[in-house]
């Protein structure tokens, strides 16, 4: 099963470090969040999202959120007007507060549980309820593709199109799942938020790679060259800059390897290395780094994407054909799932200080990630992860398809 690791300023293996002293997020004073909605109960398995109430606060402690104004429009649904931006090197010296949380998919074994937090005052408790440390949600954001060498021809050889999926998420019923997280008690919404969450524009990021540190056969693209491609990037016309109200989508192409640099200085050892066994640690990662941007100190918020369709990243789905193939692979569904899975643990805890399970450190998609169903989305098909619902104490999954669902073949 996928578990996250998680720590301030660099990346630590949950499987093998407790994490006694971190909360999980940088939060130095947690919140002692409560839940005053009744548990709701649902019928066994995955349900139709429209059947359930998810608009009820999830804490009764009021939440931190960025805003609840519509993100700006979607444009570019299909990146095809990405324009490309050459990096030439880029400094470093202004960057600095890195958090990063990662998933390590089918690759590491179950999570050690950190020191035991506040217990939450609810009706019903589950051990894998989120806790709200009080740090900010993202209310509305858009979300930027950034593709390091791989132009629109690579990526239609892929059948791969995030654009087009991230367009489809933000219009569905699914991304409620997220409200919960998101209001204040007391305040009912009686206008729906739909539209929050859209995809604005994306870049083309043409870089040279680095060579690998452990001896891999793959090129290397390391954490400081995303970050100062995400910096680079967001200066370009149109992109919008820093800030909370912008995700930064960095997509690795095939056959490439990277790894956490903790404060952006050498590589530790924890990877997403297909090539190299012994480093092979995690699929994706989300994160956020400040930066100092016209004599203003900036926050980016961004997620790391490498390719999906290897093993330990691919989705729980065995003996069925996936509904976005390429011929004879399909690195689309996984890689939809894991950015569905980043994105909304970026919205629900983009500092790492906001939501998430007080006993080993998890976010709402790690929670769930071993949950894989064939769904559709806005109208399109795709094999998509659950998320966590603290209302329900369950995952909880988009509309379901008519696909038949085969249950996950256990390895040892």
């Amino acid at each position: 099963m996928k578990t996250s690791f998680s720590a301030l300023g660099a990346f630590a293996v949950a499987a093998a470090f407790a994490l006694s002293s971190c909360s999980g997020g940088g939060s130095t004073t947690p919140a002692t969040p409560t839940n005053a909605a009744q548990a709701q109960t649902s019928s066994a398995g995955s349900v139709p999202i429209g059947s359930l109430d998810l608009l009820h606060a999830a804490s009764s402690v009021p939440v931190n959120v960025t805003s609840r104004i519509p993100a700006a429009p979607t444009t570019d649904v299909q990146d095809h007007s990405t324009p490309t931006v050459t990096m030439n090197g880029g400094d470093a010296s202004s960057l600095s507060g890195s958090v990063q949380h990662a998933f390590a998919g089918t690759l590491r074994g179950a999570a050690t549980s950190s020191a035991k937090r506040m217990t939450k005052d609810v009706a019903v408790n589950s051990p894998w309820d989120l806790s709200y440390q009080g740090g900010p949600v993202l209310g509305s954001a858009v979300s930027h593709n950034l593709f390091l060498n791989c132009d629109v021809n690579c990526r239609n050889a892929e059948n791969f199109n995030p654009g087009q999926f991230l367009a489809d998420l933000g219009s569905d019923p699914f991304i409620t799942v997220l409200y919960q997280y998101l209001q204040t008690p007391g305040v009912a919404d009686t206008s729906p938020l739909t539209g929050s969450y859209t995809k604005g524009l994306g870049l083309l990021v043409n870089d040279t790679y680095q060579s690998n540190p452990y001896g891999g056969a793959n090129p290397y693209y390391g954490q400081l060259k995303i970050a100062l491609a995400v910096l680079n990037a967001s200066q370009q016309p149109g992109m919008g800059g820093g800030g909370l109200g912008h995700i930064y989508h960095v997509f690795l192409p095939q056959n490439v390897d990277t790894c956490s640099e903790p404060g952006f200085g050498p590589p530790n050892g924890h990877c997403y290395s297909p090539d190299h066994s012994s480093t092979f640690y995690f699929c994706a990662y989300h994160g956020a780094f400040t930066a100092t941007v016209n004599n203003q100190r900036q926050t980016f918020l961004y997620t790391t994407e490498p390719y999906q369709d290897v093993a330990g990243c691919r989705n729980n789905i065995h003996n069925q054909p996936l509904p976005n193939p390429a011929g004879n692979i399909d690195p689309a569904d996984p890689g939809y799932s894991t950015l569905s899975h980043e994105l909304f643990e970026t919205i629900s805890d983009p500092l790492l200080n906001a939501w998430w399970n007080q006993l080993n450190g998890d976010e709402t998609g790690d929670l769930c990630q071993a949950f894989d169903n064939f769904v559709t989305v806005n109208g399109h098909q795709y094999v998509l992860q659950s998320e966590y619902s603290d209302l329900h104490h369950i995952c909880i999954s988009g509309n379901l398809s008519n696909a038949a669902q085969t249950p996950q073949v256990p390895t040892y």
